[in-house]
């Protein structure tokens, strides 16, 4: 596969999350606990670095420390006026700067109307979402850069990439997006898929969930999602003139097809999200229905799976940190139960040394 995209990087915009200096940021102080899970039903807020200067939050709670991490809850973030522009959130990922980067729905949201039976998208293709998909949050909680309307019809995922870079993916397009910092001239540099068609060669994804991109920014992997159940990785080379040079590299899991009963190596039921430790030469995939989290080597060979008792029977996303030896941040979905008081969505850090 080649694909070739028109476009230049953006230079770095200075988005320094609102702090004096980076300088005056202290390390965050190791709570030495190894692998805990996080209670649900905990502040809303999202969860960052503690900065040198915390904002002046009027009569707010003491911050909530994630046990087992360096982590705390951020009260009142993000702020009101962020929160009212804000539809169904399916992405958030970290800038370089710290800033949230979030990836929301704007108007609408996933039912039982939005797909057809064979996959294709069910509403009207000439109506994409009008308000900006696309908001860059501060530590402060408020919007300092928006983009993405009249884009896009059902975000998945977000991803940032070392240049700063923004990959998304779209399950009603079918497709797989690379933007220049903070979207640039709102142009892609990469895209992948048909737009609006289904399918599982090399040229077409059913609707893909999430990308995962090497610190080099040279290769990056692609889940694909929920009907392919597979991973695929691919190779990027950027010209100086910009041109994006992309092949496939190679795929793996296509063969054990959706809602698959298996539980063996590469077999996965709906893989969701994807977390590439490459200090470990690791690529973790968040296989959504199997409720575990698969590790395959940069190559694509199964090394492991985690499935700890406390996960339950769905794990929606995963990310990467080196902190406190390496470690998995992991978040689970919604029960299919009656149970008003069953299992609840929750996040988990796993140990990558103990799982």
């Amino acid at each position: 596969l080649e694909h070739k995209a028109e476009g230049h990087e953006a230079g770095l915009v200075n988005y320094n999350n609102g702090l004096p200096d980076q300088d005056t940021v202290p390390s965050p102080v190791k709570k030495g606990e190894s692998s805990v899970r996080k209670r649900p039903g905990v502040d809303t807020g999202s969860v960052k670095k503690k900065p040198g200067v915390e904002p002046n939050y009027a009569g707010a709670r003491e911050p909530k420390a994630l046990p087992g991490s360096d982590l705390s809850v951020v009260p009142n973030w993000p702020s009101k006026a962020t929160e009212e522009r804000l539809g169904q959130l399916s992405g958030v990922a970290i800038d370089i700067y710290g800033n949230a980067i979030i990836f929301h729905r704007g108007d609408r949201t996933w039912n039982g109307m939005t797909f057809k039976g064979d996959n294709t998208y069910g509403l009207e293709k000439d109506k994409p979402i009008p308000q900006d998909t696309v908001l860059t949050v501060n530590a402060t909680g408020d919007i300092i850069n928006s983009w993405g309307k009249n884009m896009f019809f059902l975000p998945h995922m977000i991803t940032v990439d070392k240049k700063n870079n923004i990959w998304l993916t779209d399950v009603a397009l079918h497709q797989v997006f690379k933007f220049s910092p903070y979207g640039g001239d709102h142009t892609p540099l990469i895209v992948l898929g048909e737009r609006f068609v289904p399918g599982s060669d090399d040229k077409h994804y059913c609707k893909p969930t999430s990308v995962a991109v090497s610190d080099d920014t040279n290769s990056f992997y692609v889940s694909d999602g929920y009907c392919n159940s597979r991973v695929i990785k691919y190779g990027v080379t950027i010209t100086p003139t910009g041109v994006h040079d992309v092949k496939k590299l190679f795929e793996w899991g296509k063969g054990s097809g959706p809602f698959t009963v298996k539980q063996g190596p590469n077999s996965f039921n709906i893989p969701h999200g994807l977390a590439l430790a490459e200090d470990r030469s690791e690529i973790c995939v968040a296989d959504r229905e199997n409720g575990r989290v698969q590790c395959f080597s940069l190559d694509g060979d199964f090394t492991r799976s985690i499935k700890p008792e406390q996960f339950g029977s769905r794990i929606f996303s995963v990310a990467y940190t080196k902190a406190n030896g390496g470690q998995l941040h992991a978040v689970s979905g919604p029960e299919f139960s009656l149970n008003p008081f069953g299992k609840k969505p929750t996040g988990y850090i796993v140990s990558m040394e103990t799982g």
